[in-house]
């Protein structure tokens, strides 16, 4: 996920926290962003569990990050237990705990700052299952798949189609045969 900082031209280091939902997304990292490689980045993990990341982002002495939008830092998160194939949003917000908002610069004063919240759709965008053919001789305009068990996506045996378990495009091999 990037965080996207919309820089007047003055701003040397900036520090926040973001809040997530621990149930959803499972922190897995933080780097510098594509913007702005020569940063340094210190991540604050202790209440990573309950969902809050804090951040720490500098420039060198004397630097100032380019007037107008740049990547500054991306957070990587995982998503386990997806039920259902529709896509799940939940939001990402700024908050002050474990570090709080600011934003200064070269001297160590602070500046004026806005941060706004955003959020993640979440998708599935892959598994696995064990599937069996419906009986041979059976004409279907769609083939149908015994599916014996998909947990991950909320599918606990039953018939279905492709289209019910949202595969556009499928490829089958011979395993377990």
């Amino acid at each position: 996920m990037p965080i996207v900082l919309n820089a007047n031209g003055t701003e040397n280091a900036l520090s926040f926290s973001l809040n997530f939902n621990p149930a959803l997304l499972s922190y897995s990292g933080v780097m510098v962003g594509n913007d702005d490689t020569n940063a340094m980045i210190l991540p604050n993990v202790s209440r990573v569990s309950s969902g809050r990341l804090g951040i720490e982002l500098a420039l060198p002495s004397g630097q100032t990050f380019a007037a107008g939008k740049s990547e500054i830092a991306r957070v990587f998160f995982t998503s386990q237990g997806l039920g259902g194939i529709e896509p799940v949003v939940t939001p990402i917000s700024f908050t002050s705990q474990p570090i709080a908002e600011l934003v200064s610069d070269v001297n160590g004063n602070s500046l004026s700052n806005k941060f706004v919240n955003g959020s993640v759709a979440l998708s599935l965008t892959g598994f696995e299952v064990d599937v069996a053919a419906a009986p041979s001789g059976v004409m279907l305009r769609q083939p149908l798949f015994q599916i014996f068990s998909v947990p991950s996506v909320g599918f606990f045996g039953g018939v279905y189609t492709l289209e019910d378990v949202g595969v556009v495009h499928a490829r089958f091999c011979n395993r377990d045969v």
